[in-house]
Parts: C-alpha cells; structure tokens; sequence
C-alpha cells in the first residue's frame, strides 16, 4: 500500500515518470510476495481473532481483504474506467445484492422462528 500511494504520489509530483512502470511493478511485487510470506508465517502461530472466531471464517476474510486490496491496486494502475463510473457501478452492484441477502435472511427467519 505505502509502494502504491508513494508511486502516485510520485506521478502527480512528476508525470514523466511514467515510462518507468516497470520499477513500480517490481517493488510492489515484492513487497506483496513479504506481505504473503509474513501473513502465510503468522497463520501457523496462535492468534486469539483465529481462535475465537474459527480458522475458516478468518481464512476467508483475509483472503477477501487482500483480493480486494489487489484489485484496487490494479485498478489504479490501469485506470479502465474513470472513477465516477466504477462507484455507481459498485453502488448498482451493491445495492442489489444486499436486497436479495436481506430478502433471504427474512425468509429464512420467518421460516424457523414463525410456528
């Protein structure tokens, strides 16, 4: 993360820097190869978060933050689609996803707890 924002921050200072993506790829590959290693390393000690809240369930979400982390990344490197276009896109998404897991959790309340 700190490679990205100082790599940004670095293209607003200087755009002309831009021909030199390449760097920016190898430093932010290697500081995400650490970051699996060390978090891969951690795993096998005892967390309390682990413990308490189940292996698989922590396992997921880790694997979830750092997809998404990913793809926020990459999204700003390659800039598809302009900024506006991807929130309402993800609002719409969103939006209509959340409806349908209200929807069933309803159902399936009122399907165990009503008589």
């Amino acid at each position: 993360m700190v490679s990205g924002l100082t790599w940004a921050l670095a293209l607003f200072i200087k755009p002309g820097l831009a021909v030199y993506d390449w760097a920016f790829l190898l430093i932010w590959g290697a500081c995400w190869g650490f970051h699996l290693c060390h978090t891969l390393s951690l795993i096998k000690t005892e967390q309390p978060d682990f413990e308490s809240q189940g292996y698989f369930f922590s396992f997921v979400v880790l694997a979830l933050m750092n997809l998404l982390v990913a793809e926020v990344l990459i999204w700003c490197w390659l800039r598809p689609l302009p900024v506006e276009v991807v929130f309402q896109s993800l609002l719409n998404f969103l939006s209509e996803d959340y409806l349908f897991v209200l929807l069933l959790v309803k159902s399936v309340w009122s399907g165990i707890f009503q008589p």
